[in-house]
């Protein structure tokens, strides 16, 4: 699994892309915890594999992690059908599910105006 990562506005962007697996969802579990729980994060799942369900179980508890300690949460989008159904188990107020990117960026900038006003 690979991510690229960027800026758009006040938004961190991760792009994910290739397999979900045991060994690196360790990885990503640790440099998630250490980089994403400040800033307003959007995850775009649209690259990840899932193969089999080795790591998947782990990956979504990172990302709920990563949620609650996020004080903006984290927003989620252009997930696969599979993954969606999965997440609606382990749903919190926290971990936000945006059926596409401009969706979630439109809620992170609406989120900056009512801090705003």
């Amino acid at each position: 699994m690979k991510a690229k990562i960027e800026w758009q506005q006040d938004v961190l962007v991760v792009g994910l892309d290739g397999q979900i697996d045991f060994e690196n969802v360790r990885e990503f579990r640790k440099k998630s915890l250490r980089h994403f729980t400040q800033n307003k994060v959007i995850f775009r799942l649209d690259g990840l594999d899932f193969v089999g369900s080795t790591g998947l179980m782990d990956f979504v508890q990172t990302l709920k992690e990563v949620s609650e300690l996020n004080p903006n949460g984290i927003g989620l989008c252009q997930l696969s059908f599979e993954f969606e159904k999965l997440l609606q188990n382990h749903e919190t107020h926290k971990l936000l599910v945006f059926e596409d990117f401009e969706k979630a960026m439109q809620h992170y900038q609406l989120s900056s105006l009512d801090f705003i006003a």
